[in-house]
């Protein structure tokens, strides 16, 4: 296959030509250079986690263009690890946020055997809804059923999970991350 030389390979980058997600409408497209870091989602991605730092496959060749630059589908667990935790997952609602990250938790098993240390990145995301409103780290939060004894040690509920962090399965997964 064709392989372009550093030269070619600068003005592929530079061209705006490529087309990514858009954040204004959900079903359109905008049009972007690969000078900056882009991503192209694993299939199945759900459409709220893109922007325009996602490129879009519109024909099958796109996938050939973009290898030969370099650029490949990421894994799963790549693209939350890489993409969504620290860059997207602060810019969705916050019950966009809760439902991405109970897919992902509902998912964890799956993820951590495609890869080893996903669940190590997943517990330094703090995603746990409390009744204050903040975001906290999974071991930062409580079970529920030991309510009383956080009120008297910490004095608030900001230590105790709520929503569907609070639900028993969920519940689970947040303990295995620490």
């Amino acid at each position: 296959g064709w392989s372009p030389t550093d030269a070619e390979l600068e003005v592929l980058l530079a061209m705006p030509i490529y087309e990514a997600y858009s954040i204004r409408k959900e079903d359109d497209t905008e049009v972007v250079d690969l000078l900056e870091q882009r991503w192209i989602p694993p299939q199945g991605a759900a459409r709220e986690l893109m922007d325009n730092r996602c490129l879009q496959l519109v024909q099958a060749e796109d996938a050939s263009l973009y290898k030969c630059m370099q650029i490949s589908m990421a894994s799963e667990p790549a693209f939350l690890s890489e993409f969504v935790f620290p860059l997207r997952l602060q810019e969705l609602d916050e019950s966009q946020q809760d439902s991405t990250i109970v897919g992902v938790l509902r998912s964890l098993p799956r993820l951590q055997q495609a890869d080893p240390q996903f669940q190590a990145t997943l517990s330094k995301v703090a995603f746990v809804s409390t009744a204050s409103g903040v975001r906290r780290y999974p071991t930062e939060v409580y079970h529920p059923d030991l309510k009383e004894i956080v009120a008297e040690l910490l004095g608030a509920d900001e230590h105790l999970p709520t929503g569907p962090f609070a639900e028993s399965d969920i519940l689970d997964a947040c303990g295995e991350l620490g």
